[in-house]
């Protein structure tokens, strides 16, 4: 069960890289200089979620059903709030850029014209990717939920690690050369957001009622942000 989980956690967390990048290269135009900014900002919420994770591992160990749902719906809020932004609200942060345009027709635009800074570049990355924080924080969560023997605590982290890689190897290679050219980017998304979703449920199957929230609750709003 933790291992499908750890699959489906690992899909859906490259999975949105892909998805992410592409929409960025839409604001950013995702220059050379530009792109290795993005995946900075990208590896630095995968770092910050899976500290994350471990603190609420640790700290909630009784409530780990719920923590684990509450980070998938957060996610996927986060996700479904941004990809539905209209492009014109990253203009007044310097953060909506152009390759190329008609100076005769949009001479108003002309200092959107080129690469963004790398402060702007940095923050608008950060604001626009923060879901990746909250589902790169379930795979703390799902391997103190795997764990139950210190003993094994190395070949739980392994084999776990290991699926979890699986995941994010088919999670780049599906949605980069099948689901954006047949689902398009919100399509994708919505994938993306049904495949950890049914992670979440696959995990949460069969583990006892954590007190005062429902588990499933949380992973109903989180699938809910599919519509």
């Amino acid at each position: 069960k933790t291992d499908l989980a750890a699959v489906l956690f690992g899909f859906g967390t490259l999975a949105l890289q892909i998805i992410f990048f592409r929409v960025l290269h839409v604001y950013l135009t995702l220059s050379t200089i530009v792109f290795p900014v993005v995946l900075c900002a990208y590896l630095l919420l995968m770092a910050a979620g899976q500290w994350m994770g471990g603190n609420f591992a640790d700290r909630y160990p009784s409530r780990l059903p719920n923590v684990a749902a509450a980070l998938f719906a957060i996610g996927a809020i986060l996700t479904a709030l941004v990809l539905n932004m209209p492009p014109v609200w990253a203009a007044p942060l310097r953060a909506l850029r152009f390759s190329s345009f008609n100076g005769s027709l949009v001479p108003e635009y002309a200092s959107l014209v080129g690469d963004p800074g790398v402060l702007t570049t940095l923050a608008f990355s950060f604001a626009f990717m923060l879901a990746v924080a909250s589902w790169s924080a379930l795979f703390p969560v799902l391997l103190r939920l795997a764990t139950a023997i210190i003993d094994e605590a190395g070949a739980s982290f392994g084999r776990l690690y290991g699926m979890y890689t699986v995941g994010n190897v088919a999670g780049t290679f599906l949605t980069g050369v099948v689901l954006l050219s047949t689902l398009g980017t919100g399509g994708s998304a919505v994938f993306a957001i049904a495949v950890v979703g049914a992670g979440s449920l696959v995990l949460l199957a069969g583990l006892p009622p954590a007190p005062y929230f429902s588990k499933f609750g949380f992973v109903a709003a989180g699938l809910v942000t599919m519509v």
